[in-house]
């Protein structure tokens, strides 16, 4: 991949400062606010999960589960879900987050890993590979500026990658990514383990209990506005 010059954004979601990266020539001013936008909505999502995270509760909440992560969602893995999306929120939460907005390889987002001796900590923990080797520091996330214009991918892929880069999140290839509809794992395959360490896996769940929410405070509203209908209340 081909070294590039970059200009910087910065902007404040909160306390944190957000340093938005575009290659010289090729920015858009539009763009650091989209950026700004879908950190501020995955901050939302992932604040919005852990209430719907116990063991016989909502019903929907173990469905998606199932469908997600392969499983039953038993106490271990719920509070294995729990680490990662503290992990996550955390790390989106930082004094100073650098996201880089690149389109070279066709992909989505990504985030690189350096290999040159410096150590990744997630909050002081030393990660190792499935060899038992240290992995090295990991670099900014990178999203495609073709995503940005479309709230939901811009947030999900945000998360995933935030995911990889917070949480030591993996990809399985294709039977670890979700198909563009949302509906399932582009290929199967994917076995319990390898999904509650799936990148994208974290990112559609965070999705899923968000369309939960989002419905149950439809329902709620209808009720209190007195005009509920039977779709609002069985859909």
């Amino acid at each position: 991949m081909s070294k590039h010059l970059y200009l910087s954004t910065t902007l404040f979601v909160g306390g944190t400062r957000l340093e938005v990266r575009q290659v010289m020539g090729r920015g858009n001013a539009r763009y650091p606010l989209l950026v700004q936008q879908a950190l501020l909505r995955a901050r939302q999502w992932l604040m919005n999960v852990p209430p719907f995270l116990h063991v016989g509760g909502d019903a929907q909440m173990a469905s998606a589960f199932r469908h997600v992560f392969r499983a039953a969602p038993d106490a271990n893995a719920l509070n294995t879900l729990r680490a990662v999306n503290s992990n996550i929120l955390r790390g989106l939460s930082d004094q100073v987050l650098g996201i880089k907005l690149l389109e070279d390889d066709g992909a989505l987002g990504y985030v690189r890993r350096y290999y040159s001796g410096r150590k990744h900590l997630v909050y002081g923990a030393q990660f190792h590979d499935a060899k038992d080797n240290a992995i090295a520091r990991r670099g900014e996330i990178h999203l495609s500026p073709s995503i940005l214009d479309d709230p939901e991918m811009a947030t999900i892929t945000l998360v995933h990658e935030a995911g990889h880069k917070f949480s030591n999140l993996r990809d399985h290839g294709d039977k670890g990514y979700f198909s563009s509809d949302g509906r399932n794992y582009e290929q199967p395959g994917i076995t319990p383990q390898e999904a509650m360490l799936n990148a994208d896996s974290h990112a559609y769940f965070t999705l899923f209990m968000n369309r939960r929410l989002d419905k149950l405070n439809r329902r709620i509203a209808a009720q209190q506005s007195g005009d509920m209908d039977l779709g609002a209340l069985f859909g």
